[in-house]
C-alpha cells in the first residue's frame, strides 16, 4: 500500500507540474480566454477518474494483496 501511496503523490505533481506550465504558458503568450477550457478539461478528468475508480470498486470489489 506504501508503494501505490509514493506512485500516486508522485503522478499527482507531475499532473501539477504540467498544468503549472500549461497555464504559464497561456499567461505569457495573452491566451488567458483559454484558461477556463484548461480548468474545465482539469475538473472532467477529475470527474472521470473517480467514476472510473467507483466502477472498478464496485465491480471487482475491494482490491486485496491477492491482487498486488
Amino acid at each position: 500500500m506504501g508503494a501505490a501511496l509514493v506512485i500516486s503523490a508522485r503522478e499527482t505533481l507531475e499532473a501539477s507540474l504540467l498544468i503549472g506550465i500549461f497555464v504559464a504558458y497561456l499567461t505569457q503568450t495573452n491566451n488567458r480566454h483559454h484558461l477556463p477550457k484548461v480548468w474545465g478539461g482539469i475538473a472532467l478528468a477529475a470527474i472521470a477518474s473517480a467514476l472510473v475508480g467507483g466502477a472498478l470498486i464496485l465491480i471487482l470489489g475491494e482490491l486485496t494483496e491477492a491482487w498486488s
